[in-house]
Formats: structure tokens, C-alpha cells, sequence
């Protein structure tokens, strides 16, 4: 049991880690391939976690034909275009990862919104 709990807990950090290195990849491209190669690694662990390196995956493979699609085009205004929406796109998804990881939920489920609470008014 104590030894399924460690593994889960380095598959939690790796997430962790992967997520870290495919946002400083927006800085630094190399890292993004540090982040694949843990997230190949550390597939099949945890059905939540699989979620998480699956994303990593995606992003990285999507990310890089893209990516080279748009380097192509750039001598074009509309390779610029597509570079940006593909930063963007790249934060936006690195970003909802990394607040699922926190929560301990799977990528993409709905995020937890505060519970309203009830009018003073209504109830009188």
C-alpha cells in the first residue's frame, strides 16, 4: 500500500514537472521535449494522471506541426497570426492542466464553482 501511495505521489510530481516544462518550452523549445518524454514515461500510471500526460502529449505533437506550419507561413503576416494563437493556445491549455493537477481531478472535467450563497431576501 505504502509503495502504491510513493508511485502515485512521483506520477503526481512528474505531471507537475511535465506541465513546468512545456510552459518554459513557450521560452525555451527544448524543454518541451523533456516534457514528452516524461509524459511517454509516466503514461499508464493513474487513470487521473493519464489524463494529464495525454494533454502534455497532445499539446507537444499538435503544438509542433503548428508550430512548423507556421514558421513556414511566416514570411506572410498569417504565420505571425497562427504563432501567437498557437502560444496562446499552448498557455491556455498548460494553465486549465495545471489547476486540474492541483485539484486532483482529470483533465478537462468542469471547474469547481464556489456555491452561491442564498438570498436573505428571498427566504423572508
Amino acid at each position: 500500500m505504502t509503495d502504491n501511495l510513493l508511485a502515485q505521489q512521483n506520477a503526481n510530481t512528474m505531471a507537475l514537472i511535465a506541465y513546468i516544462c512545456m510552459l518554459t518550452g513557450l521560452l525555451f523549445p527544448v524543454t518541451m521535449v523533456a516534457a514528452v518524454v516524461i509524459a511517454y514515461v509516466y503514461r499508464g500510471t493513474d487513470t487521473v494522471l493519464d489524463t494529464h500526460f495525454g494533454n502534455v502529449i497532445r499539446v507537444f505533437w499538435w503544438g509542433l506541426g503548428i508550430g512548423i506550419f507556421g514558421l513556414l507561413t511566416s514570411f506572410i503576416v498569417v504565420g505571425w497570426v497562427v504563432l501567437f494563437g498557437l502560444y496562446v493556445w499552448i498557455l491556455i491549455r498548460m494553465i486549465r492542466g495545471l489547476s486540474a493537477l492541483k485539484r486532483g481531478v482529470p483533465f478537462g472535467a468542469p471547474p469547481v464553482l464556489a456555491p452561491v450563497p442564498p438570498d436573505s431576501e428571498a427566504e423572508a
